[in-house]
């Protein structure tokens, strides 16, 4: 994140930035992990390979929506630090 001295005025908002980040990493992965665990269960329940293809596929979409969820948070991350960064370089460098 951002190693520099923070105005203590957007210390708020990077705490909630980071509280932001963490919610929706939890609600995204988790319920994909769970996701995941029953489509695992159900396949290796079936005795037939078309339950195994079907994990097989499942675990694909999983994997792209993972990825792409997993970028878009990033890039929501770095637009957001961006963002905190000027305005505490603006901040800093105002005369008081």
């Amino acid at each position: 994140m951002i190693n520099a001295f923070i105005h203590p005025g957007l210390q708020k908002q990077l705490a909630a930035h980071r509280r932001l980040l963490r919610w929706l990493s939890l609600l995204i992965f988790l319920p994909m992990a769970g996701m995941m665990v029953f489509a695992m269960a159900m396949a290796l329940h079936g005795d037939t390979l078309g339950d195994l293809l079907l994990l097989a596929l499942i675990g694909g979409i999983v994997l792209l929506m993972v990825v792409s969820l997993g970028g878009l948070l990033w890039w929501l991350d770095h637009w957001t630090t961006r963002r905190l960064i000027d305005a505490n370089r603006l901040l800093l460098e105002s005369p008081q």
